[in-house]
């Protein structure tokens, strides 16, 4: 009997030794003969292997799951020059039901789309009419530990500017006190916003973007620190841009602690269309 390191050893119905640790992933197969045949694990009668390959759990010891969206997103940050961290979770908006909660004013609509997509087959299509401050929300709640470096991006196409904003970001509240971590385009203005506690808008930088350019996608992330009460770093189309200097806008709020995702956009009054697809949220990013 070989020796194994491990908290349980297994066999195959032909006697394989098989190690596991104490969270039951594989640690050492056994090689020997069996039947005249070297063999490194049990096989069925199908020869498929006898094992089950367990993904790490998530802070409430439930075990996950790898989907093909998951496992695309885990290979890197939507944008090409950003490390990612930690995945918590993302929508590439493919599956017959919104997972987003969702508000709208003047007649706003927002449904699940196969038109056009940024990678896969979907996206969520948010349709504006040329009603003046008609908008839609897109928010999804989250109940993690607030501490630490998150990374919130997502893709986005639209057929026109014509709007005033067009937000992403988190909303985090601590018990006390609601943090407004976002950044908003003005859109004809072509420039990058965020709310300076104390102070209001402050320019993060502004994109030369053209009417004809706003079909092909787009891709935003920021970078947020809740230990410095800053955004650490916003990128866009690969671009990267530093706003770490301002202190984001807070207030009082006794809500129990949780993250919101924002995504909210709000029109000039003339029709638009806005696609939006891949959206991430990562914890413990890279400074």
């Amino acid at each position: 009997m070989p020796i194994v390191s491990g908290s349980t050893v297994i066999r195959g119905s032909r006697g394989t030794p098989v190690a596991q640790d104490d969270n039951d992933y594989l640690i050492t197969v056994i090689k020997g003969m069996y039947n005249g045949n070297l063999e490194t694990v049990a096989l069925d009668q199908d020869h498929a292997i006898k094992a089950v390959l367990y993904d790490p759990v998530d802070d409430w010891n439930k075990t996950q799951t790898i989907g093909l969206n998951e496992l695309a997103t885990r290979l890197g940050s939507l944008q090409g020059f950003d490390n990612r961290g930690r995945l918590l979770w993302s929508d590439d908006f493919e599956t017959p039901e919104l997972k987003w909660n969702v508000i709208t004013t003047a007649s706003a609509t927002l449904a699940l789309s196969n038109a056009v997509a940024h990678k896969g087959d979907g996206s969520i299509r948010i349709h504006i009419p040329a009603w003046s401050n008609s908008s839609a929300t897109l928010s999804k709640t989250f109940y993690h530990p607030l501490s630490g470096i998150f990374g919130v991006e997502m893709a986005w196409s639209c057929s026109s500017i014509l709007w005033n904003h067009l937000q992403l970001g988190l909303i985090i509240y601590d018990g006390t006190t609601r943090w407004n971590y976002y950044i908003d385009l003005l859109g004809a203005a072509r420039t990058f916003f965020m709310r300076e506690h104390g102070v209001g808008n402050r320019g993060v930088g502004t994109m030369t973007y053209e009417n004809n350019d706003l079909n092909f996608w787009h891709l935003w992330k920021l970078v947020i620190n809740t230990t410095s009460e800053r955004i650490i770093r916003v990128m866009v189309d690969g671009i990267e841009f530093d706003p770490s200097a301002y202190e984001v806008e807070h207030a009082a709020d006794a809500s129990d602690p949780h993250i919101d995702a924002h995504i909210y956009v709000q029109n000039t009054g003339a029709v638009m269309t806005l696609h939006v697809d891949n959206f991430i949220l990562t914890h413990m990013e890279p400074v």
